[in-house]
């Protein structure tokens, strides 16, 4: 569980809170970067988000302050991280997100948001281990790919911190901007919000099992157990809703409908 003073979620901070003025005031000593340069990261990144309904500067910022968050929780339990490696990542990590990542040569979002990243990095001087870091870090959000370091973890809890919160106040207002988000991006693939259902059930398994719930926790204070509960959780209750308005068992709803992700079949087989 996590500790109580932790948010339910990052989506509880207040949007007025999140600025660079309260972000240096928080957590500025902890940080080895002057305000000055921060600031002109914060501007730099900025450029990089439109307004699209969910992947937006307003998400980046609940990243940034959510990554903070979770090297406090380590930080509590001895394990010190570089948070300037944090701040890049999460600054960048959803970088140019509107693109069509394809039709520029990338595999995935993710791979085009690292090569930003690197190049933010060498401009503000960040070492080569601290590259390699951000870049680890970043890579991790993308679904099915583990969360190794305290750094992976920290990047990747902050990003699914909302699929993991309250099911009314939090996840379901995040799956509709997300659906929403999904047919602005792909005209010619249009989905219902019922089909965006199942493919979120789909994807955040995948997420839960693969991304978070592939390595054995560590310690007690791993952020990794209650994210993944909490996804679990929500995944099940959607689910269960779905195959409700469907007419179907949850094992129908399974059989017809989780196929193209084997991880929800995990997660359902698990919650039930």
């Amino acid at each position: 569980m996590p500790p109580e003073s932790f948010p339910e979620s990052k989506q509880s901070l207040p949007d007025e809170f999140l600025n660079p003025e309260n972000f240096l005031d928080t957590w500025g000593e902890k940080i080895d970067l002057i305000p000055e340069e921060f600031q002109n990261m914060w501007d730099e990144a900025e450029q990089y988000y439109t307004n699209l309904p969910y992947h937006n500067w307003l998400h980046v910022r609940k990243v940034l302050f959510g990554t903070m968050l979770f090297a406090d929780v380590y930080e509590t339990n001895g394990v010190v991280l570089d948070r300037s490696v944090l701040v890049l990542a999460a600054l960048f990590h959803d970088t140019n997100f509107h693109e069509n990542h394809t039709e520029l040569g990338y595999r995935t979002k993710e791979e085009h948001s690292v090569v930003i990243f690197e190049e933010n990095a060498e401009k503000h001087g960040y070492s080569e281990e601290a590259t390699l870091l951000g870049k680890q870090a970043i890579t991790a959000t993308t679904a099915g790919t583990e969360a190794v370091s305290e750094y992976d973890v920290a990047l990747v809890c902050s990003d699914l911190l909302g699929a993991s919160s309250n099911f009314d106040t939090f996840f379901m207002p995040d799956g509709d901007d997300l659906s929403e988000e999904w047919n602005i991006m792909n005209p010619e693939k249009q989905k219902t919000r019922g089909e965006y259902i199942d493919f979120t059930v789909g994807l955040l398994s995948t997420y839960a099992v693969l991304n978070l719930g592939s390595g054995e926790y560590e310690s007690d204070y791993d952020p990794r157990e209650w994210i993944v509960e909490g996804i679990k959780a929500n995944i099940f209750r959607l689910a269960d809703i779905r195959r409700a308005q469907l007419g179907l068992s949850m094992t129908g709803y399974v059989n017809k409908y989780c196929n193209d992700f084997p991880s929800s079949r995990i997660v359902l087989d698990e919650a039930a």
